[in-house]
């Protein structure tokens, strides 16, 4: 998925390196707001499955604040399962192909599963919905996240399914690219989940490109009043060296709906040195990759003398949203 998904986005593996860390990071921010709004501050003391764990780009961040012992990872790639158990040292288990055959059996108080429904076909989109409800605890949830049926190329079907995708080993039967709209997402919960199954929708909720949903098990009426806040995101425009200077710009987005970005703050070798301007983009090119989302995206510049750092100094620039939410956009070494 790094090397084949998001290398190729990026200019140089060091920035994928940095996307991909910071994608898990993002991830890890929301689903500890869920956490604590279904359970209180009882994160330390509660099961945690994460499903079609990968090779850790979640659970390098989950294990720096949860313990071991309480979690669970799970992939169909052995490989992945075993690496996780070595690096991170967390109970790990085999996935297969087929739901039914999923072994495992115990109860979860948190099944996550980050990016999977994202790539199923409709029967196992169901099937494993199915199977993951039924192991969680009477007070758990699972979320997941999907791709919305409006990134889809020219369809206006509910479920769009391409026999394509970045593994190199999974077979296309069972592991694509899915698009779904809310329509069947939420006929897929009650097939799966049972009739009237309240479930919550978070759009763009994870990433910056899928919606993540949220089914309880059983305290759903609870739930009507969250509202997930996902942390901004941002990007480098460009950056040089252009004599005795350093200069870049970027663009920063605060996909929760209920803040704007506060301030940008320039970092340089871990010290943060100044406070940049913001401008709106009245460009439209930052916007039209974030259809629906209601905050504005912004631009930034950054205009530093070399001469005042050591050299090869990170140049990086912290988005600060009205939530005290942050995002670190990399422009580059001085």
């Amino acid at each position: 998925m790094f090397y084949k998904a998001i290398v190729p986005g990026y200019a140089n593996v060091g920035d994928a390196y940095l996307a991909y860390m910071q994608s898990g990071k993002r991830m890890l921010d929301a689903l500890s707001q869920l956490i604590r709004f279904n359970f209180g501050d009882e994160f330390a003391n509660k099961s945690i499955l994460e499903f079609a764990c990968g090779y850790g780009r979640f659970t390098r961040h989950l294990v720096m604040r949860h313990p071991t012992d309480r979690t669970v990872v799970s992939d169909i790639y052995r490989g992945a399962v075993d690496w996780q158990n070595e690096k991170n040292g967390m109970t790990g288990i085999y996935s297969v192909a087929k739901p039914e055959d999923f072994a495992l059996i115990s109860k979860f108080d948190v099944i996550f599963v980050g990016s999977l429904f994202s790539h199923l076909p409709k029967d196992l989109f169901v099937g494993w919905l199915d199977r993951l409800f039924r192991m969680l605890s009477p007070d758990g949830f699972i979320a997941f996240s999907v791709h919305d049926v409006h990134l889809a190329p020219n369809t206006a079907a509910d479920f769009v399914y391409d026999r394509s995708s970045e593994s190199a080993s999974l077979s296309h039967d069972i592991y694509g690219m899915t698009y779904v709209s809310e329509g069947y997402v939420r006929e897929a919960i009650e097939q799966a989940c049972g009739p009237g199954k309240v479930y919550r929708r978070y759009f763009k909720g994870l990433y910056e490109n899928q919606d993540l949903y949220v089914v309880p098990k059983s305290n759903a009426a609870s739930w009507a009043g969250f509202q997930l806040q996902p942390s901004p995101i941002g990007g480098s425009l460009f950056a040089k060296r252009d004599g005795d200077r350093f200069m870049g710009s970027g663009w920063a987005l605060n996909i929760g709906a209920e803040s704007e970005i506060e301030n940008v703050t320039v970092i340089v070798g871990g010290r943060a040195i100044d406070t940049v301007y913001t401008t709106p983009d009245d460009t439209g090119e930052i916007a039209k990759y974030f259809p629906g989302i209601q905050s504005r995206p912004v631009h930034f510049k950054v205009d530093l003398p070399i001469g005042a750092f050591p050299k090869k100094s990170v140049v990086k620039c912290r988005v600060t949203s009205g939530l005290h939410q942050t995002f670190d956009v990399y422009l580059g070494l001085t």
